[in-house]
């Protein structure tokens, strides 16, 4: 059982982080002037990479004008190169600081977490935030017992106000602990949200460590868990409440937070099976204060509007969900030629920039390419 649970996680991230691949059709050309087109984006910027561009920490900022992505020589193996487009340059970033889980958050800073073993337990764990258009580097260590390395990302840190929720990812572990650190103020708040969730669903064992999302202002705590359900912790009040109970959720925020702009939505993805190994991904969101489920649609990817909407690709095609009107909506097509295939795809919060990595075959030979298109 632990076998095949730990190949599903395994495959359900990479169909989420993978684009698809693309093919030579009619809509890749209507994307360029055809009725389906609904955005007018144009090309910014193409330029030729060294490989693939991975599923790893590809991300554009706020508006579209800073772009990190990771580059491995083909395949499924680890980063080889950590790039990042500012000022309409290409730069090298140094992959052993910038490592494989760093990301670029909306405002167009980098974080990522260091950790220097040599060092006691109260200098040991820091996040680095890299602003790569003033080559400013700022280092907040962790000034606390607290002895496990951290892992921020989209939503479980926050710039403002600067905090960060942490858990250990062996949630087995009787001792496992969940705090927010309040960064500016070097404070830290235990929380027991992870007991609290073996106790919501009647498990001493859950499947994964809970994602974590916060609010804009830290009150609330939101965390999502494979295979198990979606759940509200009220900081202030150390409550917990259940919002959805599902056995075929999958956490979906590689690129984006999961939680909505607004505040009023947590998305998420559904396991849906379409025949006896192959299944299909369904983006879904729960309203946080009616624990209402709303379908938004069948996708490799989902990133989250400042606007309140939502952006999904399915393979080559971007589409737009609106929430009043709960339709969704194909506002661009991916023009890619029968040989050239899809690596990935990353959207900008505001919408107005797509960027895609692709590889095309040209005779014996692989190369492959990045394009950064805009609606501006």
């Amino acid at each position: 059982m632990k076998k095949w649970y730990y190949m599903l996680s395994f495959t359900v991230m990479m169909l989420l982080v993978l684009a698809g691949c693309g093919g030579g059709d009619d809509s890749s050309s209507s994307a360029k002037g055809g009725k389906d087109k609904k955005a007018d984006y144009k090309e910014v910027e193409s330029f030729e990479l060294e490989g693939p561009v991975s599923s790893m920490n590809y991300s554009l900022d706020e508006k579209g004008e800073i772009l990190f992505w990771g580059e491995n020589d083909g395949g499924l193996g680890d980063d080889k190169r950590r790039n990042i487009w500012v000022d309409g340059e290409v730069k090298s970033l140094d992959i052993d600081k910038f490592k494989q889980f760093s990301v670029l958050m909306p405002s167009g800073h980098v974080i990522v977490t260091q950790t220097d073993f040599d060092k006691p337990v109260e200098e040991k764990y820091s996040i680095l935030e890299y602003d790569p258009t003033t080559e400013e580097e700022v280092e907040y260590v962790q000034d606390s017992e607290h002895d496990d390395m951290l892992h921020p990302g989209f939503s479980s840190y926050l710039e403002e106000p600067r905090k960060y929720i942490h858990t250990l990812t062996k949630v087995d572990s009787d001792d496992a602990e969940t705090y927010i650190w309040d960064i500016e103020n070097d404070e830290f708040t235990d929380v027991t949200f992870i007991q609290d969730i073996k106790e919501e669903v009647g498990e001493d064992e859950l499947k994964d460590y809970p994602h974590f999302y916060l609010n804009e202002d830290a009150s609330m705590a939101y965390a999502t868990v494979m295979d198990t359900g979606v759940f509200a912790y009220d900081v202030e009040k150390k409550e917990t409440e259940t919002l959805l109970e599902t056995d075929s959720l999958v956490s979906i925020d590689k690129y984006t937070s999961a939680l909505t702009a607004d505040g009023k939505y947590l998305t998420y993805g559904s396991i849906e099976e379409t025949g006896e190994i192959g299944f299909d991904i369904i983006f879904e969101a729960v309203d946080v204060e009616t624990g209402d489920t709303i379908e938004i649609g069948k996708g490799n990817q989902l990133f989250t509007l400042t606007d309140g909407s939502i952006l999904i690709v399915d393979e080559e095609e971007v589409k737009m969900f609106d929430f009043d009107t709960e339709e969704l909506e194909t506002v661009y097509t991916i023009p890619l030629e029968e040989e050239e295939e899809l690596d990935n795809v990353t959207i900008s919060k505001d919408g107005s920039t797509i960027a895609y990595g692709y590889t095309v075959k040209e005779d014996d030979d692989k190369v492959s390419y990045m394009e950064i298109l805009s609606n501006k």
